[in-house]
Parts: structure tokens; C-alpha cells; sequence
């Protein structure tokens, strides 16, 4: 697993639609992108998304339209109650909460863990 905040540094999701979110039991999301050609040119076609490993919630999903705008807000929040998770070794660390904001004033807000990876579609 790498750091989102990591991640974010070396993607750009300015002008990139958010597809799809899907949310596991387990605390894990998977965010599915389309990435910005022109932004991320370097990035591997094989990218398909950023998973998130802890999410401790999602505190606002409004949208109308999925096109992300701008840069993503990640800040860290150090006194973030987490006695309510069981299955994370992260208990100490800060939680994360990352902000998205799409066109027409739309947004997301994740609070999480700041563990995360690139999602890879398998090549056929």
C-alpha cells in the first residue's frame, strides 16, 4: 500500500470523471476514474482508479455532475475519534480526510486511513 497523499502528488484528477464508487464492508473503496489524458499523460492505460484502504467515513457525496474540478484537498486530522475501528493496525496515526470538489457544486469527502493504491484493470 502506498500514501494517498503520495498518490496525489504524482496523479492529477483536475479534469478526470469519477465513474463509479464502490464501497466494501470491510472499509476498503475503490475509486474508478477517467483520468485525464492531458494531465497524466505518463500514466499507465492499465490505471483505472485509486483504492483506499480504511475509509472511517464518507461525510458528503453531493453531486450532479461527476467531473472533478481543481486540485484535491488532503488534510490531516489528529483528533479524529477511532475507537469504533476494530481492523486497522493505523489506530495511532492521524486519519486523512480527502475533499473532491466536482463542477456544479458537487463533492466528496473521504476520512480514511491515507493508505491507498492504484487501481489496475488486468490487460486482456
Amino acid at each position: 500500500m502506498d500514501n494517498l497523499k503520495q498518490i496525489l502528488e504524482d496523479i492529477t484528477l483536475h479534469d478526470s470523471i469519477l465513474e463509479s464508487v464502490v464501497i466494501r464492508g470491510d472499509g476498503l473503496v475503490q475509486l474508478y476514474i477517467d483520468f485525464d489524458k492531458i494531465w497524466n499523460k505518463d500514466l499507465d492505460s492499465s490505471i483505472s482508479g485509486i483504492v483506499i484502504k480504511s475509509v472511517y467515513e464518507i461525510s458528503d457525496f453531493k453531486l450532479d455532475r461527476l467531473n472533478i474540478i481543481g486540485e484535491i484537498v488532503i488534510q490531516d486530522i489528529e483528533d479524529y475519534n477511532k475507537e469504533f475501528i476494530i481492523q486497522t493496525e493505523d489506530k495511532n496515526k492521524n486519519a486523512i480526510k480527502m475533499i473532491i470538489e466536482f463542477v456544479a457544486g458537487g463533492s466528496l469527502i473521504i476520512i480514511c486511513s491515507g493508505q491507498a493504491e492504484l487501481l489496475q484493470t488486468k490487460k486482456m
